[in-house]
């Protein structure tokens, strides 16, 4: 009798494909390190940043694009747009199918299935839908892996990193949770806080190990290997979220592993957010038209090689909407000045189109006058030629005497 299979063609207990979704700057990177430490596939390097000393634990292929797909639809990183909607539908693209198949092949040539295989990118929250036809079609059951940490701080680190102000960074943490609580669907889900790996980092790693069903290091790592507290710089005077939304989803967020009357309200919730989504579209649709003014803006900063979030209320930023606003200013200037000239130019075309009418009368009035010359000139010649000579006698004197 053959053994049970899964959805994924292997044999029923094969090794889990993981995925990593969070917000960024939540521990996502630190979690793929200590998934990495526990045998998963989850990156070929650790692409260490300044950010990240330890490694953004990254697959570039998959980040890549990733990237392309938001960029596509005005909704990269570092865009203003970044955090709208997607447009509807944005998966059935003919555009994005192409690159669900690059994906698709990636994975097939990449992963092993008898092996743990995973991968990490804070965009994938935005992208869930792709990943549903991802993984219908390779027959996969992912397992979740959800790494939160408290909004405000994921906030503050975003804008200490990539310069977003604060309250944008909330809206961002806010959005991500809950792409990811929409389209989550049922599959298994494991949480993991931010916090709990500086508190003890084995609670965390024994967490995941028990939820991918793998056995743990034999050596288990220091807690420093781990999470090293150097690299944690939360600071102590940023308490809780400033909007009350974002504390709501959080506080729910926290419970949605053990709380069946949490991820009720949280359901609730993003049913409220779609209809308010709904609502706002022709909002949206002219703050995105407004938002690509700020082209140049991002122009400028990518030829001088900087990669930050972009907000009017950033100095530079603010200095270049100077500019693009002093330019518009005088357009509109020299779009007034070639209005008047236009304006001048129809009164001076009407003024010489009276002028000639005007000649062109005159002209016609001296042909007939001339005309009329001519006859009378003709008639005078007429009547001399016709009148007849007085008859003289030839004898007749003039002289009386």
């Amino acid at each position: 009798m053959s053994p049970t299979k899964s959805r994924s063609g292997n044999p029923a207990g094969s090794a889990p494909f993981i995925v990593v979704l969070g917000m960024h700057r939540s521990g996502t990177s630190l979690c793929a390190d200590a998934l990495g430490r526990l045998g998963v596939g989850i990156a070929d390097q650790p692409d260490a940043q300044p950010s990240n000393p330890r490694g953004q634990w990254e697959r570039l292929e998959i980040v890549e694009r990733h990237d392309r797909i938001l960029e596509m639809f005005d909704r990269g990183f570092y865009s203003p747009l970044h955090d709208l909607p997607l447009p509807a539908g944005w998966w059935l693209k003919p555009e994005v199918a192409e690159i669900r198949r690059e994906i698709v092949g990636f994975l097939e040539q990449k992963r092993d299935a008898a092996a743990p295989f995973g991968f990490k990118d804070p965009r994938t929250a935005r992208l869930l839908p792709l990943w549903h036809q991802i993984f219908d079609e390779l027959r996969i059951d992912p397992k979740i892996v959800l790494c939160i940490r408290n909004p405000a701080q994921a906030a503050r680190s975003l804008e200490q990193r990539d310069g977003l102000p604060a309250d944008l960074g909330e809206l961002r943490w806010y959005v991500y949770m809950a792409e990811i609580f929409r389209h989550v669907r049922n599959f298994p889900v494991c949480l993991i806080e931010y916090e709990e790996w500086f508190a003890d980092a084995g609670d965390n790693l024994g967490k995941l190990a028990r939820f991918l069903g793998l056995p743990q290091a034999e050596s288990a790592p220091s807690q420093s290997d781990i999470a090293d507290r150097q690299l944690r710089h939360d600071d102590p005077s940023c308490g809780d979220a400033q909007l009350n939304l974002v504390r709501s989803l959080y506080e729910l967020a926290r419970r949605y592993e053990a709380s069946a009357e949490a991820r009720a309200e949280i359901a609730e919730m993003l049913d409220r957010l779609a209809a308010f989504e709904q609502l706002q579209q022709p909002l949206l649709r002219e703050f995105e038209a407004l938002s690509r003014l700020a082209a140049p803006v991002l122009s400028h900063d990518a030829r001088r090689g900087t990669r930050s979030a972009l907000s009017w209320r950033e100095p530079a930023h603010g200095a270049e909407r100077q500019k693009v606003k002093s330019a518009f200013d005088e357009a509109e200037r020299l779009r007034a000045r070639l209005q008047q000239l236009l304006q001048q130019r129809a009164e001076l075309d009407k003024a010489l189109a009276r002028a000639q009418q005007q000649e062109a009368l005159r002209e016609h009035a001296a042909a007939l006058a001339a005309q009329q010359l001519a006859a009378l000139r003709e008639q005078l010649a007429a009547r001399e030629t016709t009148r007849e000579p007085v008859a003289t006698d030839p004898n007749q004197s003039t002289d009386n005497g």
